[in-house]
């Protein structure tokens, strides 16, 4: 198998069940629940993986966390999440798509 080098966010969410929700209509899956503490879990869609520990008191609005996924193809993902309905402005919302001619 080759070795890939990768970077998973690891992101505050003031309630799981609510995340996973959210996450659901962008065919994000639960991939795993910490089976006694319930205070994490991992999200993934194809090759992609998001991790969540619980942060109850977590002010959106004052929180600076984020998350870019960096795509081959930037249409269709995006087709795919806007089917989520998500705003364009808030948060939660989907913005604009933003091509990188350079790879980083």
């Amino acid at each position: 198998m080759p070795s890939v080098d990768l970077a998973i966010p690891v992101l505050p969410a003031r309630d799981l069940s609510e995340t996973i929700e959210f996450y659901k209509p962008l065919e994000f899956l639960l991939a795993y629940r910490h089976p006694e503490l319930d205070d994490y879990i991992i999200l993934r869609r194809g090759p992609f993986e998001l991790q969540f520990f619980q942060w109850p008191d977590l002010d959106i609005q004052a929180s600076f966390t984020g998350c870019y996924l960096r795509v081959s193809d930037v249409d269709a993902i995006y087709q795919s999440f806007a089917g989520a309905r998500l705003p364009a402005r808030g948060t939660p919302s989907l913005g604009g798509v933003k091509r990188c001619v350079n790879s980083i």
